[in-house]
């Protein structure tokens, strides 16, 4: 929480590993739309097809004030080929707070997943993996929406904290980074009066330290479910230091 980081910074870092991914086989370039998907589940087609990365693609500057650079083509990770570093195993475990022990398999899930995109930059997964890996955090906290794509996430860390080249790169980094996998909270949303709707900045939903400061009321009644008891018990006192941060 006090050091911040800006993602945007770390775009040369990225791209340099998705170079390490592709030349290893473990990502592949992929020129399929959504509309190949069946049932949300992406069948391959890319896989074996071997499509040329044009020579461009690595010698792009990029400028996060400058329009984005858009290709007609993303970049997969390669989950058979990653498999061997989740010892040969389909299923990919995570421990969560609230939820126990958690496995998932998302080659059933989703395929294999985009972890570059059409608009030239790295996906929520990609780009947080590797910032988990490299900052060490212990734990990490999120909303329960996202507890679905931990199995995907758990591939590439597992991945990039096996792989000796992979992990080289990284500790070029940081040599105090975190090999150990962390403990998840994926915790309840703060919803809409219906409960079908997360409250988010689309919907222009207000910050929850502007609640605190300006609506006692409505803080008292949200701060226990931010505080939840198990999750307090575990990992901090319940104080309004605590959750003021967290805010």
């Amino acid at each position: 929480w006090h050091n911040h980081l800006e993602q945007t910074k770390r775009f040369d870092l990225y791209k340099s590993l998705l170079r390490i991914l592709i030349e290893q086989k473990l990502a592949y370039v992929c020129q399929c739309g959504r509309k190949q998907l069946k049932d949300g589940i992406y069948p391959g087609h890319c896989l074996e097809a071997n499509h040329p990365l044009p020579e461009f693609f690595f010698s792009e500057v990029k400028n996060r004030n400058s329009k984005l650079s858009q290709h007609n083509f993303s970049i997969r990770f390669n989950l058979k080929k990653a498999k061997k570093f989740n010892l040969g195993q389909k299923a990919y475990q995570v421990i969560d707070v609230f939820r126990g022990c958690i496995k998932q398999v998302p080659e059933t899930q989703c395929g294999d997943f985009v972890i570059w995109d059409k608009m030239d930059c790295p996906t929520y997964h990609f780009a947080t993996v590797v910032d988990d890996i490299l900052d060490a955090y212990p734990l990490i906290v999120r909303g329960e929406d996202l507890l679905e794509s931990s199995g995907r996430q758990m591939a590439l860390r597992r991945l990039m904290t096996s792989h000796q080249s992979i992990l080289r790169f990284l500790q070029s980094f940081n040599s105090n980074l975190r090999k150990e996998e962390p403990i998840y909270a994926h915790h309840p949303l703060l919803v809409t009066k219906d409960s079908s709707v997360k409250l988010s900045k689309t919907l222009k939903s207000s910050p929850l330290q502007k609640i605190r400061l300006d609506r006692k009321d409505l803080w008292n009644e949200i701060k226990p479910f931010l505080a939840d008891s198990k999750f307090g018990s575990k990992f901090g006192d319940e104080n309004e230091e605590f959750l003021g941060s967290a805010a």
